[in-house]
């Protein structure tokens, strides 16, 4: 099967999020399966051409260039958009003329693959930057041979960024007038780039089944439940993988002792470096770690309300970070009160993040909502116990212990509240107490499988299960 796969940040070229991470390993994973792979991106100011095409947007024209030859990473191709006036810049987001710069991208990509004669079986698309190439080729390019038969499949990272711009987008993208209206581009008075993937691709799917469900929901949902619940015989949820060869406490090479699932009891030594690293007196109780956006969506709100109760436990902590200025303050404040049990890293530190996964007891994930989540994958590669909020990708990932069966994998709570978070801490130090209930717990979280391999099989039959939707419609 030959697969293009658009995304506006892939890893190692350009990352802000976990949409990169999944860029930069589902590829690869598909071409392990036996697939013909492109992957296709912006050329950032953080990225490293020789075939040039005229691009339209309004009454604008600029010059893209595509990569040529292609570069090949791990058996994926990868072709770059260039277009300095757009994409070199200091970060990948936040301009008044996103807009344009993603309208361009989504328009020479579809250019660029029938100049080199390219033609994919199906085009995936990610988040709302590519939203619409499905549009694209519903319209505008229905009459083209070239791209004919070319099957679509869109995914949700995260529903809360939707890519909204003011009605006149809608010429800029050079789109027939009728698009703008409530079934198909417009949103509550805005043309949406993520509508565009939702109404017109062949396949929608989010990164988690739960997921999937909640965002037909009001509460969830952030104005899209209406299009995705008209939609939902399309709509598909496959949990994200984690990259194995990054992830793996047997050959990490941040953490100074390495161990296995059969080797557990060298996980201390990295326990006792890690307290010693970050200034932690060096004591057998339990270490609770967090590597997150220090953001209101990731529970910040009501771990601050439980940290006076929490840290009135036998306990150390460590958080690190970098987010909304609020939270960081209030944590901040916390850190100076508790500084004998508690200590906050405001920065991006790769090598810190592996030493927590790997040397923390207890991985702590309280979010209001969590459309996957590879936090809890990661903790649990490590045998790093994650106590969860039973939502998301966080629900589909991890399953309560049950020490009378000795089955699960962590510890969950459902209720949105200081109290139930800090009740769910001590059902996992209690178990933590029983050093045997505890192997138990973290043989069964190291033992499952959340690699890449495994999801991309389903994304396979995604794009089957496409491609036979996109042929019924052109016949």
């Amino acid at each position: 099967m030959r697969i293009l796969f658009c995304s506006s940040e892939a890893v190692p070229f350009a990352k802000t999020g976990g949409l990169a991470d999944v860029s930069g390993a589902l590829p690869k994973a598909l071409a392990r399966l036996g697939n013909e792979v492109m992957l296709t991106l912006p050329k950032y100011k953080q990225v490293g051409f020789a075939t040039e095409r005229r691009i339209q947007l309004g009454q604008k024209e600029f010059l893209a260039v595509g990569e040529k030859p292609l570069r090949d990473i791990e058996g994926v191709q990868v072709l770059f958009i260039r277009q300095d006036e757009l994409y070199l810049r200091d970060s990948l987001y936040g301009y008044p003329d996103d807009a344009e710069r993603f309208i361009l991208f989504d328009k020479a990509i579809l250019a660029f693959i029938k100049e080199l004669n390219w033609k994919p079986d199906v085009i995936h698309c990610n988040d709302w930057q590519t939203g619409l190439i499905p549009v694209y080729l519903k319209t505008t390019l229905n009459s083209d041979p070239f791209y004919k038969g070319i099957a679509t499949v869109y995914t949700i990272h995260n529903l809360a960024y939707q890519g909204n711009f003011p009605p006149e987008t809608l010429h800029i993208a050079g789109l027939p007038e009728e698009l703008f209206s409530f079934d198909k581009l417009e949103f509550w008075g805005q043309f949406s780039f993520m509508k565009g993937g939702i109404v017109f691709s062949d396949i929608i799917t989010t990164v988690s089944p739960r997921y999937a469900e909640e965002i037909q929901t009001k509460e969830l949902g952030a104005g899209m439940e209406g299009a995705l619940s008209y939609r939902r015989e399309r709509l598909r949820g496959i949990i994200n993988g984690i990259d194995y060869e990054v992830w793996n406490p047997k050959t990490d090479a941040f953490l100074p002792v390495h161990y296995d699932v059969d080797s557990l009891e060298k996980k201390v030594e990295n326990k006792k470096f890690l307290q010693k690293e970050v200034g932690l007196a060096p004591k057998d109780v339990p270490l609770i770690g967090l590597v997150s956006r220090l953001a209101s969506q990731k529970g910040f709100d009501i771990l601050l309300q439980a940290m006076d109760e929490l840290f009135k436990l036998d306990i150390q902590m460590v958080i690190l970070g970098v987010g909304e200025r609020e939270i960081e303050e209030k944590l901040k404040e916390k850190a100076k009160i508790y500084e004998d049990k508690f200590k906050l890293f405001v920065r991006f530190d790769e090598r810190l993040s592996h030493l927590i996964y790997g040397g923390c007891d207890i991985f702590l994930m309280p979010s209001l909502y969590e459309p996957c989540g590879l936090s809890q994958m990661i903790s649990m590669r490590y045998g790093t116990i994650p106590v969860v909020r039973e939502v998301g990708g966080l629900a589909d990932s991890v399953e309560e212990f049950n020490p009378a069966t000795g089955e699960g994998t962590g510890f969950l709570f459902k209720e949105y509240s200081p109290v139930a978070l800090l009740e769910a801490v001590k059902r996992a130090l209690t178990i933590f107490g029983n050093k045997n209930a505890w192997k138990i717990v973290q043989i069964n979280a190291m033992k499952k499988d959340f690699s890449w391999d495994a999801s991309a099989r389903k994304y396979v039959e995604v794009y089957k299960e496409a491609i036979q939707i996109c042929n019924k419609e052109v016949k």
